[in-house]
């Protein structure tokens, strides 16, 4: 009787229903079921109308007399209305948020949460908040130990954004907001705790939210164009941001030729802004610089103060990671911010420490070990995935030992060698160190070749207030003083089997 009030008809003409429906009446009106479906069957194709009326008369009869049936149809009956209720309130809430609600959502992985977080960490409204958290990283907001009073006790920063929903008020309109931490399970992304933010403003219009994320990223490019961020790749593929600096001047960093420096500045200049020359004529948008010489002699500095010339952030690969391989190099370049300089440091030094044949051959093909393959490094750096837009700056102490399918033309377009000191460039780091001392005695001390520019650096900076004192360092540095440095002679073959894939039109 409950099934024949309940039922309808299929587009087959078989009677159809709710598998839940029947389970929640379950014991009650299970021996009422066969008789009443072929009864309920035959009649609505024939009465519709007085098969009703007549089910719900013998249904008031049944149930009148049999509590056990009426047991049964209550459960049916509460089970369902609850189901429907529930059913009706989530699909009414759902709707009341997105119609009454807008949100935006900032994960913890993307540039933009860092945006949002200083933002929010910098509104009048916490200012004077009473649940805060305290973190002691500089990097957190972007300030600096430099820009501190030294005769003033170093105070760590304060981050005003706790976790859990908090309200604010921005611009007469109510904003609240939802930090959390993300579950990291069954991931193996990063051994860093995920966060997200999710930000929230009542009414239809997303005018307000999109005011916030213009004020918070305009804020944040302007704290990042008076300082130079560095990024590192961990182990599981993601960009850590290492530390944020003040630019350097590029005139710190001496190099023997003077032309140098502007003409590789004024290069790059021109690429950044000609990215409508190369799409119209088909061009890909990179570019590359090899950076060579012996340990020591300024080639990472000259990366520093290029990237705060240019006001663009570095990203440091680490190549020689055990983890990184072929698929994590290609995310980690696509997942770094569209200008920017790509670092790839002592590039020589990747693909040498295999000690066999067959485990350099299983890191050209790469492996489930975790080694990353010469061919996947080509295919990060200008394959058909590779991202566009960015300086690629390669450094190395050997650049003998490089494959030439590594340094051709479109990979690498300028080679600029970093040697060791030549008189020229003694006397302008000692103009740098002392005031109104002659350099030449320095000149005369050391021969050409003899020192790199690091060790010049630590040889003066020992005693950077006395130049005398540091003049007498100098020459006792260096043992003969008519030596002069002799560069190794570059090998005929490399001491390793010649493993490097063919160019293969890379």
């Amino acid at each position: 009787c409950v099934l024949g009030c309940f039922h309808t008809p299929s587009r087959e003409g078989r009677l159809t229903t709710c598998p839940r429906i029947i389970l929640k009446g379950g014991l009650g009106i299970g021996m009422l079921i066969p008789t009443q479906l072929r009864h309920v069957a035959q009649c609505l194709r024939t009465h519709p109308h007085c098969l009703v009326r007549r089910r719900l008369s013998s249904l008031a009869d049944v149930f009148v007399l049999d509590n056990f049936a009426s047991g049964g149809l209550t459960v049916l009956v509460g089970g369902a209305a609850l189901a429907v209720a529930r059913s009706a309130s989530v699909y009414l809430s759902e709707l009341m948020l997105r119609r009454f609600v807008v949100r935006a959502e900032f994960d913890s992985r993307d540039d933009s949460y860092r945006w949002i977080i200083t933002w929010l960490t910098q509104h009048a409204s916490f200012q004077a908040s009473t649940h805060f958290t305290v973190t002691t990283t500089l990097q957190r907001l972007g300030s600096s130990s430099i820009d501190e009073d030294p005769g003033k006790p170093h105070r760590p920063n304060v981050l005003l954004v706790p976790m859990g929903t908090h309200f604010l008020w921005h611009n007469s309109g109510l904003l609240w907001f939802t930090r959390e931490k993300q579950d990291n399970q069954g991931s193996l992304q990063s051994n860093k705790e995920r966060e997200s933010i999710t930000l929230c403003s009542l009414g239809g219009s997303r005018a307000l939210i999109d005011q916030v994320i213009d004020e918070a990223r305009e804020s944040y490019l302007l704290q990042e164009h008076s300082r130079t961020s560095v990024f590192h790749n961990d182990e599981y593929g993601n960009w850590q941001l290492c530390s944020r600096r003040p630019p350097r001047p590029l005139s710190s960093v001496i190099l023997d030729n003077v032309k140098t420096s502007p003409a590789l500045l004024a290069d790059a200049r021109e690429f950044l802004r000609s990215e409508q020359w190369y799409s119209r004529r088909g061009i890909p948008y990179r570019r590359g610089y090899l950076l060579h010489g012996p340990p020591g002699t300024g080639k990472t500095s000259f990366v520093t103060a290029l990237a705060g010339e240019l006001r663009l952030p570095i990203y440091v690969v680490l190549l020689s990671s055990p983890r990184l391989t072929d698929e994590m190099l290609t995310n980690l370049l696509s997942n770094a911010s569209p200008r920017a300089i790509m670092l790839l440091e002592d590039v020589d030094a990747v693909f040498i420490g295999r000690q066999s044949a067959s485990e350099a051959l299983d890191g050209l093909k790469g492996g489930p070990g975790g080694a990353l393959s010469f061919a996947g490094l080509l295919n990060a750096i200008d394959g058909v995935a590779a991202q566009e837009g960015r300086l690629l700056c390669l450094t190395t102490n050997h650049p003998e030992r490089l494959s030439q399918a590594l340094v051709r033309p479109g990979r690498v377009d300028k080679k600029i060698y970093f040697g060791r000191c030549t008189p020229y460039q003694v006397r302008q780091f000692v103009l740098q160190f002392f005031d109104e001392v002659d350099p030449e005695p320095f000149v005369a001390a050391i021969p050409p070749g003899s020192l790199s520019l690091a060790e010049l650096q630590g040889l003066l900076m020992e005693h950077r207030h006395d130049a005398a004192t540091a003049l007498e360092c100098v020459k006792a540095s260096i043992p003969h003083p008519g030596a002069c440095f002799q560069p190794a002679a570059t090998p005929q073959q490399p001491d390793r089997p010649d493993l490097t894939p063919p160019d293969r039109g890379h």
